[in-house]
């Protein structure tokens, strides 16, 4: 796996900050009183080199072996033969009609352009419902085609 990335290893030395006007060292030191120092300033030892690395991923996308692969249900406006995920068994799947919003929108729309008597029919017409699929072993939810 070391090939997978790629790395970048440069030196940084840090910088000492810049020197302030007006102030002396010795004067800051304590213990010191009218700019009389009782010990003598001794800067810090210089900085070693410091190694950074910077890392950077490969663009290949690698997938963990132990990943779960869910797949949709692709169900149709008909019965499906279809393995049911409850009971493991292979089943021709039982299919329920539900009135779905474009049921009542088109029953809606009939009923304001004065073909009351007409309401009704979206909700006969199977085109105009979902399609809601259910396991006929144990009666178990599977999916919905919808209208």
């Amino acid at each position: 796996m070391k090939g997978d990335i790629e790395t970048d290893t440069y030196n940084a030395t840090p910088l000492a900050p810049p020197p302030y006007p007006g102030l002396s060292v010795e004067s800051s030191l304590p213990g010191n009183s009218h700019g009389q120092s009782n010990a003598k300033y001794q800067p810090p030892p210089p900085a070693g080199r410091s190694n950074v690395t910077i890392v950077y991923p490969n663009n290949t996308t690698s997938v963990p072996t132990n990943a779960t692969i869910i797949v949709a249900n692709d169900m149709g406006p008909n019965p499906t033969v279809y393995v049911c995920p409850s009971c493991n068994e292979q089943i021709l799947t039982r299919v329920k009609r539900v009135p779905s919003m474009r049921t009542h929108v088109v029953a809606v729309m009939l009923f304001l352009f004065a073909c009351w008597p007409c309401v009704f029919i979206p909700y006969c017409v199977d085109s105009c419902n979902n399609a809601e699929h259910y396991c006929v072993n144990c009666n178990a939810y599977i999916g919905t085609h919808k209208a």
